[in-house]
């Protein structure tokens, strides 16, 4: 299509030819024609040497799941595949600044691109919220030397998905207390106990038809006449289940301080203790919409970014 250049000089030419024939001065007449004649003739001639399919245009991203104020690398490749050169060539990667603030560097560029080579350039987004959004989509614009005709392009497939965590600052905390033993003591976390085979000591009792012999304390029966076996306590992991509510009373506040983000930072923080003490953590949302989740307990890192 006709750049912006290119339209100023249709408008130009037709006020020229206007006045030619207002006039009768058959030089601008002329001068109008001809105007007119090489815009026109420009335009197919530009899309023929300019086959903008040539140009291929990918995002890499160094990761696609962050925490909130942590920052995203963004990387654009453009590869010219063809024999032709493009001379004046436009790559703006889109962003919504809502969700984003672009740190370092700019989600565009101006550049020429030889055939058969590569220009890569990259900046840096810092996400503002948690949640899932899109990245994109890239948008290509070839121009010719003189600025007349261009042509634009939103890349196919260019959207990216980026999931924004909480952010870590409270699990940072939580880390810097150390041992487990540490995070028990601290936030009353312990382990089931119940009576079985374990290595601490839990009681003693009369022996009953079937219990191990090697369980028998004989000293003990030796002072009571009757057989005393002694029990142990075993440990088992805890099953925790957080419920977190989703409903709308949740969205009050501030975009990035409501009681549901408070409750989703309570909730990683339960989870990252509990997922320390090897214990199983599930989370259950619920709202008034009946818009309910679940997430199934199991334990390991992996887990908590589920």
């Amino acid at each position: 299509m006709l750049g912006g250049k290119g339209r100023t000089l249709i408008l130009f030419s037709v006020f020229f030819l206007t006045a030619g024939f207002a006039f009768e001065n058959y030089f601008l007449i002329y001068f109008a024609i001809l105007l007119i004649f090489s815009t026109v003739v420009s335009l197919p001639l530009f899309y023929y040497q300019m086959n903008i399919e040539e140009l291929r245009v990918h995002r890499e991203l160094e990761k696609e799941k962050v925490f909130k104020d942590d920052f995203v690398h963004v990387k654009v490749v453009i590869e010219n595949t063809g024999k032709n050169s493009f001379d004046f060539l436009e790559i703006r990667d889109y962003y919504n600044p809502e969700l984003f603030r672009l740190i370092l560097g700019e989600n565009f560029i101006s550049t020429r691109i030889g055939p058969k080579k590569e220009i890569k350039f990259s900046y840096i987004l810092e996400p503002k919220v948690r949640g899932e959004y899109p990245l994109g989509p890239l948008s290509l614009v070839v121009k010719d030397r003189l600025g007349f005709n261009s042509v634009e392009r939103i890349v196919p497939d260019s959207v990216s998905d980026i999931l924004v965590y909480p952010p870590y600052e409270d699990i940072k905390r939580i880390e810097i207390l150390g041992s487990k033993r540490s995070l028990s003591q601290n936030y009353g976390l312990q382990r089931s106990k119940q009576k079985g085979l374990g290595s601490e000591f839990y009681g003693m009792r009369k022996y009953v038809f079937g219990d191990q012999y090697r369980l028998i304390d004989w000293k003990a029966s030796a002072r009571t006449q009757k057989l005393i076996v002694k029990e142990f306590e075993s440990e088992r992991d805890v099953s925790v289940m957080i419920l977190v509510d989703s409903s709308n009373s949740m969205a009050g506040g501030a975009i990035e301080n409501t009681k549901f983000e408070y409750a989703i930072r309570a909730c990683m923080l339960l989870t990252k203790v509990a997922l320390s003490r090897k214990d199983n953590v599930g989370v259950y949302t619920f709202s008034d919409k009946k818009n309910f989740k679940f997430l199934k307990p199991r334990s390991g890192e992996d887990h908590f970014y589920q």
